[in-house]
């Protein structure tokens, strides 16, 4: 479950910003992306949630994915 009452209740009352990431520079929506949690996903894009917001790329990751 993505929690989507309390997302909502966070965007409505300003006590959430769509522009805080985390330690790999992923936005709400990367991380609810990744988590396949569409209603979240549809929250925060009805809240204005930047779509071309791009996080850190792990290095093991570009390098695991060139093999």
């Amino acid at each position: 479950m993505g929690h989507v009452h309390v997302v909502t209740y966070l965007l409505d009352n300003a006590a959430a910003s769509l522009e805080t990431t985390t330690v790999r520079d992923e936005t709400a929506l990367h991380v609810a992306a990744r988590a396949r949690q569409t209603d979240v996903i549809r929250v925060l894009l009805r809240h204005g949630a930047n779509v071309d917001a791009r996080a850190k790329v792990s290095t093991w990751l570009v390098n695991h994915s060139q093999k």
